[in-house]
C-alpha cells in the first residue's frame, strides 16, 4: 500500500471568514474541520456546506476564547457527499481542513488552510 500526505503553509493571522473549495465524505475519507479561537472572547461560528447536489446544510459551534474545536464534518454534512464549505465566525478564528483517505491503495491525508474571504 501506497502512503501519501502533505500540508501547506499556514496563515498570517486569524480572520471571520473562510472558504474551501473542495471536500468529501464519501466512504474512504475523513474531514475534518479545526476552528482555532486565539482572542479573549468566545467566537459563534457558522459553518455552512455546499454540498454538490441538494441544498446548503447549516451547523454552528461556539468556540472559547482560546481554544480550538475540531468538527468532524462527516458527521456534520452527512456522508458520500462531495462539497464545499464555508466558515463564517463573528471573532476573527484560524480554520484549517485535514482530510484522511484510503482510496485505490493510497492511503495518507492532507491539511490546507482556507481561503479569506473577506
Amino acid at each position: 500500500m501506497e502512503s501519501f500526505s502533505s500540508c501547506v503553509v499556514g496563515t498570517i493571522g486569524p480572520h471571520n471568514d473562510w472558504l474551501f473549495a473542495e471536500g468529501s465524505t464519501r466512504n474512504s475519507f475523513s474531514q475534518w474541520l479545526c476552528l482555532e479561537n486565539p482572542g479573549g472572547t468566545d467566537a459563534h461560528v457558522s459553518i455552512t456546506y455546499y454540498p454538490s447536489s441538494g441544498a446548503p446544510i447549516k451547523r454552528t459551534w461556539v468556540v472559547g476564547a482560546n481554544s480550538r474545536v475540531t468538527v468532524n464534518v462527516n458527521q456534520g454534512a452527512g456522508p458520500n457527499k462531495d462539497l464545499a464549505t464555508e466558515v463564517s465566525s463573528d471573532q476573527p478564528v484560524v480554520t484549517e481542513c485535514p482530510v484522511y483517505f484510503d482510496y485505490l491503495g493510497w492511503d495518507g491525508g492532507h491539511d490546507v488552510m482556507g481561503f479569506i474571504l473577506r
